[in-house]
Formats: C-alpha cells, structure tokens, sequence
C-alpha cells in the first residue's frame, strides 16, 4: 500500500517533532565541535516559549512543503 503525499508529510513532521523534543542540544554542540558548547547551549536556552513556537512553525510548514 502507498502512502499519499500528505500522510508522508504528516509522519515527516512527528518525526521531527520527536527528534526536536529528545535532541540534547548541548551535546550536539559537542558533536559539532562549536566553540564554547556550554555557552552556545545557555544562550540557546533564552528562546521565549512565543519565538519558539514560531521557529517550530516554520520549520514545520517548511518539512510539510517539502513533503
């Protein structure tokens, strides 16, 4: 059975979600080799609860345009 575009889209956009609400972004920052991961996590930190919903929304309209 094939999936249609907007059921991929769908599954595309919980899958982020999932991978949003799990990343450890100070360790990816490790990862990364950022300079300073520590700092570069604590200056992530300071997102209000509006501007992170609004950066979670474009990327996720933007993963569904991509479908």
């Amino acid at each position: 059975m094939e999936l249609s575009q907007q059921t991929v889209a769908v599954l595309n956009v919980m899958a982020f979600e999932s991978y949003v609400q799990n990343l450890q972004l100070e360790q990816l920052f490790r990862t990364l080799n950022a300079p300073n991961p520590e700092f570069t996590y604590k200056g992530s930190q300071y997102f209000t609860a509006e501007e992170a919903e609004k950066r979670d929304k474009i990327i996720l309209d933007y993963l569904e345009k991509m479908g």
